[in-house]
């Protein structure tokens, strides 16, 4: 056994292909973390319900709406983010 062979061998002896080794799992960014999700989700629910109290308008069904949906992805984010890291 030459000393490439000894290099490339694995636990068991067994040559391993540089190509197919297992690479450590890479960091997700900080825009994909649930802390910036949420904190994005919270200043655009704060937007459309402060537009709900500006306007008097038919928007406002919309703006709460979109508000409400926001609202609700804070949640799952958090609970997501707290039992997955």
């Amino acid at each position: 056994m030459n000393s490439k062979d000894k290099k490339n061998s694995g636990k068991n002896g067994n040559n391993v292909d540089p190509l197919f080794a297992r690479k450590p799992p890479e960091k997700p960014s900080f825009f994909s973390s649930w802390k910036f999700q949420s904190g994005a989700a919270i200043v655009i629910t704060t937007i459309c319900a402060y537009a709900y109290f500006i306007l008097h308008t038919p928007i406002q069904t919309i703006l709460m709406g979109l508000a409400s949906l926001f609202a609700g992805l804070i949640l799952l984010n958090i609970f997501i983010g707290i039992f997955m890291d």
